[in-house]
């Protein structure tokens, strides 16, 4: 009975243990299913992802952090391919770092001028992974530096090195021997882009003139270090410096007399102007971008006499400037690669074409005379076309620097023997060159526009200041652009308009005021530039330093005259009552006398006035370079001064006979006065014969006041230079009706 009751008490105990155990077991497997519901929910993905060109080779990603609200987010994924990345490429996809635990991330591995596509996951908790982020792409910023990056990729070592030993004869554990094969393994075209022993091996002046380190036997590493410098091309300096500095084109310590000229390239360098390799120019202007290797393809250039292939061509220096298809044929095609209106820009990553920078030019804003660094109009120049001796970029500038404005140089003399005029002087001098003309003989006479006078006062980026009484002069380029100008003059009498030779230059176009009024401001007057024959004037040449624009309520003291100078702008007003036709049409009465080939209606320009006093032939250029006419002010053959008188005007001819002819009846009307208002004399009086013209007309005969220039006595200096007698009051008529009363004087004759 009691072992009875004692088995059915285990029973029973059994039973209730069982009971708890199952309970137990129930709630671990209800809470495992908790457990295990949450890990099948994975967190959002990411979006607004944005890739951006960092520093460097740098690409920076950003984007919206992802969320999960059961576990978190513990950490980011971030994927790289090169095409956009989804579901289906995504196992292809570089994982480029699987533990980011921010919203950004610096992609710094990657290829200068590859484009890759990137997208971020995020990862929860629990490690689930959600779904891709939006995938944009961006190209890794240029900087072909492919020794880099060791501390990512150091089993880029065993391309150049060997680990435990190096063929004979080859230093530094260098895989290849000779060592520059090491180089040439890639650079041959076939591991790189960059093809260089085409054209390096055994041509290039780098090659064949320069030794090689004794380190390293390879003749590359003078210039570059192919573990990287963090320079453009792993070059030992940056840009021109590994030039400088290198012992072959620096300072006169170590000056390589190899060189074909014997030139110090360095010094040449720091000169007053030179080509602005530091990116300022010598006088200031900033924004300049050119190198040595933009002119100078390094691995390309040749140790030759023949200039042409010491240079390569701008657009493409893998290729020496002469090469086929280069369209260089001469220096002056090879400096309009850069000087015209698309110059090269930087191409990287191309085995066909290479060009190091993005050539630039300084920056010039505010200097309203500047004519740009674009001359490709050069072309064209009387300079370029003319069947005499032609003028090269070479000729008048240096490639280098220069002691002058500008590079400006004679055959590579650029020294101040050629500054200014001189230089101009070197072909248009006395012992002119083929095809052109002695200027300097003219330039050089009594009454001239003071090219020789002063040195310094020009440049090319002076404003209207520049031409104030202060600093008043008047440079060959003031008048001609070299670059622009062609050739031929204009004949006369012709018109207004601007000659060929004087294209290119600026002027300017005043806005007119009413009749004989003064200018107030410089911005009444319009800078433009002189580009066409037949629409621009000569005057807008002149006005620009003759004129209020030039030196305002202050004009300067004439060389010729004595006198203060007056605005010719004021003068030759085409509002006013009378002037010559110089800047607009002709204002003079039909019945005047004319010689042959000129009428009442006639433009005229100023150089119909002011030249030079020698007939103009195939020796004896035109324009006011300078007169040795006594009257001054740079005139043409013929008297103007109070000597000249009706009855002498043709003998000698005075200035005004070149045009004007008096002889034709001009003058009252009937009686006893006769019918030549130049001739006549009551009875057998001659007075108006024997009055000097300045008695009545303008000494400075531009323009007026009045009709036919008619000056009044109380007008004073410089208008009025008669001898005492002159005119205090006139009335004008439209026709020959003249009557003695029409006209008052001093004299008490009228």
């Amino acid at each position: 009975m009691r072992e009875k009751e004692s088995r059915r008490r285990k029973s029973s105990l059994f039973f209730s243990n069982f009971i708890v155990f199952s309970v137990v077991v129930l709630a671990m497997c209800f809470s495992c299913s908790l457990a295990l519901a949450a890990d099948i929910t994975p967190p959002s993905a990411p979006s607004n992802l944005i890739a951006v060109q960092g520093s460097g080779t740098t690409i920076d990603l950003s984007w919206t952090a992802a969320s999960d609200p059961e576990s978190g987010i513990d950490h980011y994924i971030v994927y790289r391919y090169s095409a956009a990345i989804d579901s289906g490429n995504k196992s292809h996809a570089d994982i480029l770092n699987n533990a980011v635990t921010g919203i950004t991330y610096n992609d710094s591995v990657g290829i200068p001028g590859e484009e890759y596509y990137y997208a971020v996951t995020a990862v929860n908790g629990d490690n689930l992974e959600g779904a891709l982020s939006n995938s944009p792409s961006q190209t890794v910023p240029a900087g072909p530096n492919p020794h880099q990056n060791y501390s990512d990729t150091s089993n880029f070592c065993r391309d150049c090195h060997r680990t435990h030993g190096a063929p004979s004869g080859a230093n530094i554990l260098l895989r290849k021997s000779p060592e520059i094969n090491t180089c040439y393994v890639c650079h041959d075209g076939t591991g790189s882009v960059y093809n260089i022993q085409v054209t390096y091996q055994g041509q290039s002046a780098h090659d064949t003139q320069i030794s090689a380190p004794a380190i390293s036997n390879i003749k590359c590493m003078n210039c570059h270090y192919p573990h990287g410098t963090g320079n453009d091309f792993m070059t030992r300096q940056s840009e021109e410096s590994v030039c400088f500095n290198s012992g072959c084109h620096d300072n006169a310590t170590h000056t390589r007399t190899t060189t074909i000229l014997g030139w110090n390239i360095y010094n040449q360098f720091q000169l007053s102007s030179y080509h602005a390799v530091s990116g300022t120019t010598g006088d200031g202007l900033t924004g300049a971008k050119i190198e040595c290797s933009s002119c100078h393809g390094p691995h390309t250039v040749k140790y030759s006499s023949t200039s042409l292939e010491k240079i390569s061509n701008p657009d493409n220096t893998y290729n020496l400037a002469n090469a086929t298809g280069t369209g260089i044929t001469t220096l002056t095609d090879f400096c309009l690669k850069c000087h015209d209106s698309a110059p090269p820009t930087q191409t990287w990553g191309s085995s066909v074409t290479f060009v190091p920078y993005s050539i630039t030019f300084p920056v010039v804003t505010s200097y309203p005379f500047f004519t740009g660094w674009n001359k490709s109009a050069y072309t064209s120049s009387g300079h370029y076309t003319t069947s005499g001796t032609k003028a090269y970029c070479n000729n008048c500038h240096h490639p280098h620097g220069s002691n002058n404005e500008r590079l400006t140089a004679y055959n590579y003399n650029n020294t101040s023997t050629y500054e200014e005029q001189k230089l101009c002087y070197a072909c248009h001098g006395t012992t002119p060159a083929s095809g052109t003309k002695d200027i300097q003989t003219q330039a050089t006479k009594a009454y001239r526009h003071p090219v020789g006078d002063y040195t310094g006062r020009h440049s090319d980026t002076e404003g209207p200041s520049g031409l104030d009484s202060s600093n008043r002069h008047a440079e060959c380029v003031d008048c001609h652009d070299p670059h622009y100008a062609r050739n031929g003059i204009r004949s006369s009498p012709s018109n207004s308009y601007i000659s060929a030779s004087l294209l290119g230059v600026y002027g300017v176009e005043p806005t007119w005021p009413s009749a004989w009024t003064n200018f107030t401001s410089r911005s009444q007057f319009t800078v433009t530039r002189l580009t066409n024959t037949s629409s621009n004037y000569e005057y807008q040449l002149c006005l620009k330093c003759h004129s209020y624009y030039a030196y305002t309520s202050s004009p300067p003291t004439s060389p010729s005259g004595g006198f203060t100078e007056t605005d010719q702008a004021k003068e030759f007003n085409p509002n006013n009552a009378s002037y010559h036709a110089v800047a607009g049409a002709s204002k003079a009465s039909s019945y005047g006398g004319y010689q042959s080939g000129w009428t009442y209606t006639t433009r005229m320009a100023c150089t119909d006035c002011h030249n030079t006093n020698e007939t103009i032939s195939s020796t004896v250029p035109s324009g006011p370079h300078g007169s040795s006419n006594s009257s001054k002010f740079i005139l043409k053959s013929g008297k103007w001064d109070v000597s000249v008188t009706p009855a002498n005007y043709t003998s000698p001819a005075s200035l005004c006979y070149r045009c004007h002819n008096l002889s034709t009846n001009t003058g009252f009307k009937g009686g006893p006065m006769g019918s030549n208002l130049h001739f006549s004399g009551k009875g057998s009086g001659t007075w108006h014969r024997n009055a000097p013209c300045m008695t009545c007309h303008a000494a400075i005969p531009h323009g007026g006041q009045r009709r036919h220039m008619i000056v009044y006595v109380a007008d004073g200096s410089p208008y009025y230079q008669g001898t005492g007698i002159g005119i205090t009051s006139y009335t004008p008529h439209d026709s020959q009706n003249y009557w003695k009363n029409d006209c008052s004087t001093t004299g008490g004759c009228h």
